[in-house]
This record gives structure tokens, sequence and C-alpha cells, in this order.
């Protein structure tokens, strides 16, 4: 720019972000503006725009561990937080000795040498704010100690850690030699390995053989991509297992690259770390070992073994991660990942990618999925029997579906949609387009959401289409009083059933029931008969449902006699004209069990039943009298009396 260059500075949201007479700018709050640039020289004008984003402050950063112990060749991945959420994630690494370990600029350490060095971690949005890693190396064997016996079980104290260098003996003279298993090695389909290795590498050449590790020490196990042979590993311990592309030659170019290698681990093998790069299945005993997994490439992996923590690197972009297993934690860290939960247990979930998927499917619990700010367009499916207690949301655009139990669910970020699973919603203030099963939420608000059947249907009326029949609906209407011959009315005819709506109309996501209707002679001796109707005409099945039928003198009676030895969809009124509940109403209420797949503590169980409306049975009043016979002296007239709706009299009357 020539030197006498005029340039002016403009902020479109000083509220956001000012600038200066000389360019310089200053985040005000978080937001985006833009700082539009404009030179004028020699009476020509050039405009720039430059979009500024504003994050929060880094408050502070926190390590996984203040200090780690390596050997020299070892190697540390760094896990760290920036806090608080939203702020800029960015951190800088140096080293404070070289000549004892180095740091790269995505946070692996190297021991280098003997000694003691501090790795600085520095926030990388200027606050100046730092946190410091403390390294001792010791030049020692890293070789995983001898196992004594055959059922030995340790926990492995460092996932995190890896190791690189050659292993030596214990005199620190000896360096443990390295193993290749070809198609040379391979005799019936089997190859075994005993002993102590610097490295053994599989490769591709022994085409599906099985490998079996046994009493083995093994610094790292390389396996080739290309084939699919099958590591059995038990009785062992192993420093790093790691996935390669197969060598190109002659013996492997014939062999089908997209073939899958397993990886079974025994009840007593201990892993601390494992580095796919290739697509392969990872499977092993519940009481086995392994430290870390991490998924370091756009590949299918499936988990089927205790893991201390499973990392999804950034490197893995749309990579396809199913667990199936107790896992601690897991960070997915690459855009458009799929991790699918299958009844497993998980600890933590971490998600700090767009557009990630996750499945929790099966029976599967996890304790805490959180969704950071940087996670935007997540979707997370809660399947029927799947469980989450606790979901935290900072990625704008989430997505929380499914039928499953979301115990709380609190949500810090704009556009959030949450339908079906049943949860406790918390929105925090000031966060807008909030949905709750297509409802709009307000920032500040708290909702239960007991359902988990989502529906936009009107809740259908409890009462059905008015009938002039005498048998019981939701709402019938009186039939016509029919009179005797001589035009007298009968005495009273039953009451019918109240068309008053109940109390209080129950809400659809409160409950499965959609209606509840009674069938059948309102009479002494008859049978009542109660249908459920599920929400969008769904079946519900009989074990999911309680039945209680009671009595009152009012329709609208606020205490209800319960009536005992009556728990199912039918009530016979006693063949008593003299019982209890002739001249009272009778109510029945259903009490549906919401289909999350929880039983004891944990069912979830509607608050509000639907009521069918109350009938009253009264005593059976004559119809009509008719006089059969001749009217003459000497002759006898006999009297007939019918009851109402064809009902007998058998009583005495006068």
């Amino acid at each position: 720019v020539p030197a006498k260059t005029k340039k002016t500075f403009t902020s479109s949201n000083k509220k956001v972000v000012t600038v200066t007479k000389k360019g310089q700018v200053k985040g005000i709050k978080v937001g985006t503006a833009k700082i539009k640039v404009k030179l004028t020289y020699n009476k020509k004008t050039v405009t720039k725009v430059c979009k500024i984003t504003v994050k929060k402050a880094v408050k502070s950063i926190g390590l996984a561990e203040s200090t780690v112990n390596l050997n020299v060749g070892q190697t540390y991945s760094i896990a760290h937080t920036v806090n608080p959420a939203g702020a800029l994630p960015t951190v800088t690494y140096t080293s404070s000795n070289k000549k004892v370990a180095t740091v790269s600029k995505k946070g692996l350490v190297t021991a280098v040498a003997e000694g003691t060095a501090n790795i600085i971690l520095k926030a990388a949005d200027g606050t100046g704010k730092k946190a410091v890693l403390t390294v001792n190396v010791a030049n020692a064997s890293v070789l995983p100690a001898p196992i004594e016996t055959a059922t030995q079980t340790t926990q492995t104290n460092a996932p995190e850690i890896t190791t690189n260098a050659p292993q030596q003996s214990s005199d620190d003279t000896q360096v443990k030699q390295d193993k290749l298993i070809s198609s040379a090695d391979v005799v019936d389909g089997q190859v075994t390995v005993t002993g102590e290795y610097n490295t053994v590498t599989v490769d591709a050449s022994v085409g599906t053989a099985n490998i079996n590790i046994n009493q083995a020490n093994i610094h790292t196990l390389v396996l080739h991509e290309g084939a699919a042979y099958t590591v059995k590993a038990d009785a062992s311990e192993i420093g790093e297992v790691k996935t390669v592309a197969a060598p190109v030659s002659v013996a492997v170019k014939k062999l089908n690259v997209n073939s899958t290698p397993k990886l079974e681990l025994g009840a007593t093998v201990k892993v601390q770390t494992i580095t796919v790069t290739i697509t392969m299945e990872i499977k092993g005993e519940t009481t086995a070992s392994v430290g870390k997994v991490e998924v370091a490439a756009p590949v299918a992996v499936s988990i089927a073994v205790p893991v201390a923590a499973v990392v999804v690197s950034e490197n893995a972009e749309h990579a396809s991660v199913s667990v199936s297993s107790v896992v601690e934690s897991i960070v997915v860290a690459a855009v458009g990942s799929v991790l699918n939960l299958d009844n497993a247990e998980v600890k933590t979930v971490q998600v700090t990618a767009a557009e990630t998927s996750i499945k929790v499917d099966g029976t599967t619990k996890v304790e805490s999925v959180k969704v950071e700010e940087t996670a935007t367009q997540t979707k997370v499916e809660v399947a029927q029997d799947a469980k989450v207690a606790q979901a935290e949301i900072n990625g704008v655009g989430t997505d929380l579906t499914g039928a499953g139990r979301v115990e709380q669910v609190n949500v810090k970020a704009d556009n959030t949609t949450i339908s079906g699973v049943a949860a406790t919603v918390s929105v925090a203030d000031e966060v807008t387009g909030t949905k709750v099963n297509d409802a709009d939420i307000a920032g500040g608000t708290e909702k239960e959401i007991v359902a988990i059947i989502p529906t936009s249907k009107p809740l259908a009326s409890a009462s059905a289409k008015p009938t002039e029949s005498p048998k019981v609906s939701s709402s019938v209407k009186p039939a016509e009083t029919p009179k005797t011959s001589s035009g007298e009315k009968p005495a009273e005819t039953p009451k019918a059933l109240s068309s008053e709506k109940p109390a209080e109309t129950p809400k659809v996501e409160d409950i499965l029931v959609d209606s509840v209707t009674l069938t059948g002679d309102v009479k002494a001796g008859q049978t009542l008969t109660a249908t459920v109707k599920g929400k969008d005409n769904r079946s519900i099945a009989n074990d999911k449902l309680t039945w209680t039928w009671s009595y009152a003198d009012s329709a609208n009676a606020t205490e209800w006699k319960t009536i005992s030895n009556a728990s199912t969809n039918t009530f016979a009124i006693p063949d008593d004209n003299s019982s209890d509940y002739v001249g009272k109403y009778i109510k029945v209420t259903v009490t549906a069990k919401t289909n999350s797949g929880y039983t004891g503590s944990q069912s979830v169980v509607t608050t509000k039943a639907v009521e069918a409306k109350a009938v009253e049975v009264k005593e059976i009043a004559v119809e009509s009298v008719a006089i059969e016979g001749t009217a003459k002296v000497g002759q006898t007239l006999t009297a007939k009396i019918t009851g109402a709706n064809d009902a007998t009299v058998t009583e005495s009357v006068s």
C-alpha cells in the first residue's frame, strides 16, 4: 500500500467488535461482525471486508494428567480441555527441553532422553492462559513385565502411553528381536507366537490364518490390511497395536484388500494402545484390558472389548465406530462420524466435531453425553430400551430423538430439536429455537416429557358419537321414555351417561391412552366392558394396562369408592337390585405404563388416566301394562307387566 493511501476502518456491529482509526480490532462480546477497510489513493478506492468472530475468553486449560512418566522412545498424546465451553479451543505446545522431550503441533509428546521437561500449553486467543505438563523420562526397559500365571489380570495405569522405541532387555545391552509373520509361517492355517519381541508384524500374505499369541510380551504388534486373518491373544501383554496398509508386493496384490483383520483378546490380555487406520474388528473377554483405542482414519471399526478410552481423531472424518462393551470415555473429534452404541455401558461421550451421528441402541446405558459448541448439526438417537442419564447440548442445530429415556437434557444452544424421548428438558436463558415434540420452548424453561411417542394429532375426545342405544358409551343420549297403554309414565328410567367432560383433559405428552369407551347394558346382572384405544391407533399390550373400577353417588364426585376384585377391563353388576351399585355411578380408570422399556423404579407411568364418564345404575322400571282376557261377566282378566328395555319383573307388584 503506498504511503499516502488513506485508510478508513468501520465495524458492522460495534457491540461485538470495535476498530480504531489505525485498524486495531477489539472484541467486545460474543458474536460476529464485519470490518470494512476502505483504501483511497490517487482518487482510486478499494474496499475489502474481513469477517470477525468473537468467542468467549479462555479462563483455564485443564489437563487429564499434570505429570507423566515415560521411557525413552515412548510417546504420549496430551488430553486437555479449554474452559469455558465456547472459547477458542486452539492451543500451542512448546517444550522447555527438547533434548529430553519434544512435542508436535497436535500435542504428541516423544521421550528423547533421560531427564525432565515441561510441556507448556498456551491458549491461542491472546489471553495468555497456560497449563504445564511435567514429563519425566527414564532410560529403562519398556517391555511389559512377564506374566507369572495364565490367570493373572492387571489394569493399565497409563492407557495414553504408546511405545515406539526398540525394546531393550533389563540389562540394556541386548535389543529384543523383531518377528515377521508371513505365509511361510502358516501351518494348517495356524501360526503360534510366544516369547518376548520388540515388533511382531503380521503380513497380509497369511490370508485367513489364525495368529495365536500366547504367553508373549510384545512391544509393538503391527497388523497389515488386505486379508481376513484373526489374531488371537491370550495370557500376554502388548504395548501397542498398529494397523498399516498392506505393502505392495506380488503376493499381496492377489489378496482382497477389502478383507477385515480381526483382533481377539483373551481373559488375561493387557494392551496399552490400539491405533486403527484400517477397517477391522476388535473383540475380547470382559476381563481383557485395553487402555485406548484410537481411530485415526476414515474406516469402519467394531469394538467388543472393555476399553478405558475410545478416541475418533480429527483425521478420521466420516469414520464408523460400533461399540458393544464397557467403555470409560468416548471422544468424537472427526467431522461426519457415526458412533453406534449397542448393548454397551459408557460413562461419558464427548462430541467436538460437526455433523456427528450417535445412535444409542439396544440396552445401552450412558452416564453423560456432551455435545460441544463446535459439534453443530449433531444427531443423537436413543432407542426404546436405551438410557442416557444426562445430555448437555452446546452445539447449534442438535437433534435428540428416539423412544428411550434421557433423565436430564440441558439445552445451551439454539435450534435444538427434541422429539420422542422421555426426559426432563431445561433450556438456558437467551436460548432460542428449541422445539420439544413440535412445540416451541422458550429460554429459561424446564419441561418434563413423559410420553415417548410424539404426535402432532390433537387428543381425541373421550366422548363417542351420541347414540340413542341404551348401551353405555363414553357419551350416551337418553333413550326416549316409553309410555304405557294408559298413557302413564313408568317409573324413572336409568340415568344416561353424562356428556360432561372430565375435570381435567389429559395431555398428549402425558399418556399412551387416547380414549376409553364403555359398552354393556346398565342393568343388574349385566356386564360392562371397557375398551382402550392407544394414540395413533396403536395397540397397547395388556401387561402395560392397569384397570380400576369405582362408584359414587354423583358423576362429578370428588371421592370414589374402589370396587374390590375388579381389576380387568370388565365388571359384572351383581344380579341384585339391592346391591351397593344400584343407583350409583360407575367409573373405570385405566393406567398405561409407557413403552420406554424400564421396569420397577425406572418405569414411566402416566400421571393422568383417561376416564370413561360415570353411569348410574337404577332399579328396573315398569315400561308397560297389558290386559288379557274377555271383559264379560264370569271371565278372568290378566294383567301382564313389561319391564324397561324388555327386562323381566320378578318382584311382587301392587
